[in-house]
């Protein structure tokens, strides 16, 4: 993704995060331990929709569209499916709620607090994010006739070039290989037996 691009991501967990305290204060909710824990649990969920987006972006923009035509088809392009897995998360969580008496009480601003966290980090990357973009994101690099692995970096490139050996080794011996991958499930298996045992 870049610099810029994670930069431009990263700015939705600090967004967030204060739209959800805000909102906890206005509904009369606490921050105490048990909200500081959903929000290290939803902390990483957050800055999935923004991943979606920022990329989806990026591919526009580096196809040689410009920045403006990029963002409103990017964004466009990802709208259902970045609303649809947000709202798929939330609803996951609100069941949490059933829960009566006192462990309910308890546990109920876990599902309150991932939900306004999704719901407002849905709220940055599909109206916020795309506004920044457009007066910081990166630019296409200009050059005609360059390809995916010339823009990706030496770091990608290095990285690119031991997993297609990985790969073209693993499918060279493809029994050696499953038999591999079997042993060590097995022996993962038997240490997780033995760890419940003890």
């Amino acid at each position: 993704m870049g610099f810029r691009n994670a930069a431009l991501t990263t700015v939705g967990i600090p967004f967030a995060f204060l739209v959800t305290i805000v909102i906890m204060y206005v509904t009369g909710n606490s921050i105490n331990e048990v909200s500081l824990f959903a929000f290290v649990l939803v902390s990483g969920i957050i800055v999935d929709d923004a991943i979606v987006v920022v990329e989806n972006i990026y591919r526009h923009v580096q196809s040689g569209k410009n920045v403006v035509d990029s963002v409103v088809d990017g964004t466009s392009e990802v709208f259902l499916p970045v609303v649809s897995a947000t709202l798929t998360t939330v609803v996951a969580f609100l069941p949490m709620l059933i829960m009566t008496g006192m462990v309910g009480d308890f546990f109920s601003i876990i599902p309150k607090t991932i939900a306004f966290a999704l719901v407002a980090s849905l709220f940055e990357c599909l109206f916020i994010l795309p506004c920044h973009y457009t007066d910081f994101g990166p630019r296409s690099s200009g050059k005609a006739g360059t390809t995916f692995a010339e823009r990706e970096g030496w770091l990608m490139s290095v990285v690119r070039a031991g997993f297609n050996r990985c790969i073209l080794l693993a499918l060279r011996f493809r029994v050696t290989s499953l038999f591999f991958l079997g042993f060590i499930f097995l022996v993962a298996v038997i240490m997780f037996g033995i760890g419940i045992t003890v």
